[in-house]
């Protein structure tokens, strides 16, 4: 009795991160199938004997080859929050191709580039074309990309200008990069600040004109249901919605009425409107 207990106990135990209920999983299908072979053999057929017999020895392979993959590809994942010594830690860092990543979806955002003419010049590149059509072609990609990676550094030094600011001017640490995973996706933000009575999101949007887009708002909303939905730390979470501007803001009420509502109260929202040139003075 003690011993089925103790078993209940440690099942209950394996059940709070996905590593345990792995391992619960296969456990459980191991014993049954053992036990089938076991106890029905008189009523089994010798193929059906020989199938349960291949199962049980391909299935630990199996699981093998599928743990090594999550472990290379998904290790995030298989901690929950309280595995974590500072459950802080459940946010993490992105790393260097993630933040590349990022800063070029923002640069491709807010400097589009014709996809076509890319394609274009990758196919003359290959010598689908004549020598000088390829030689264009070459110095044409060249250009795109140097555009590419001039925005998103541009993009980066944005964000960098605005953490420095708030951190001046709150005298908090804020964390760069960081994301919260959930099952589905990852969840980006330009810094977390880690208190010891709150968690404060920072994220920053560049809005040149001076109009902040519709898809800008959305995904910010976006972002703030997943994380409030997601997040298993046990202290509070506000947001700092930074925005950049190269000229005066010509949309800030309407951005800040149209995501409170949408919103619905869920969570606690600051927001901050930086013009380039202030920044810069400021750096």
């Amino acid at each position: 009795m003690k011993k089925i207990i103790h078993f209940i106990e440690q099942a209950a135990y394996m059940t709070k991160n996905p590593l345990g209920i792995i391992g619960l999983f296969i456990s459980f299908i191991y014993a049954v199938s053992a036990l089938v072979l076991t106890l029905s053999e008189q009523w089994l057929t010798l193929n059906q004997t020989w199938a349960l017999v291949w199962f049980i020895v391909l299935f630990p392979i199996l699981i093998l080859i599928a743990f090594l993959y999550l472990v290379i590809n998904h290790h995030q994942k298989l901690y929950s929050p309280s595995d974590y010594r500072d459950e802080s830690n459940f946010f993490r860092p992105l790393n260097p191709e993630e933040q590349n990543e990022k800063f070029e979806k923002e640069a491709q955002h807010l400097f589009p580039v014709n996809e076509s003419v890319i394609n274009d010049s990758i196919m003359n590149k290959k010598g689908d074309g004549p020598p000088s059509t390829q030689h264009e072609a070459e110095n044409l990609n060249q250009a795109l990309m140097n555009h590419l990676f001039n925005a998103s550094n541009f993009y980066f030094l944005i964000e960098e200008s605005v953490l420095r600011a708030l951190e001046s001017d709150m005298d908090i640490t804020i964390r760069r990069q960081m994301a919260l995973e959930t099952a589905k996706e990852r969840v980006n933000f330009s810094g977390v600040a880690f208190q010891p009575d709150e968690l404060i999101g920072v994220e920053i949007k560049y809005a040149p004109t001076g109009r902040i887009e519709e898809d800008q708002i959305e995904s910010l909303v976006k972002m703030i249901e997943t994380v409030i939905e997601f997040n298993r730390d046990r202290r509070p979470i506000h947001f700092i919605l930074s925005f950049v501007s190269d000229q005066p803001f010509k949309n800030e009420k309407e951005t800040k009425l149209e995501i409170y509502e949408r919103l619905h109260g869920i969570a606690l929202v600051h927001f901050k409107f930086y013009l380039l040139d202030e920044l810069r003075k400021k750096s």
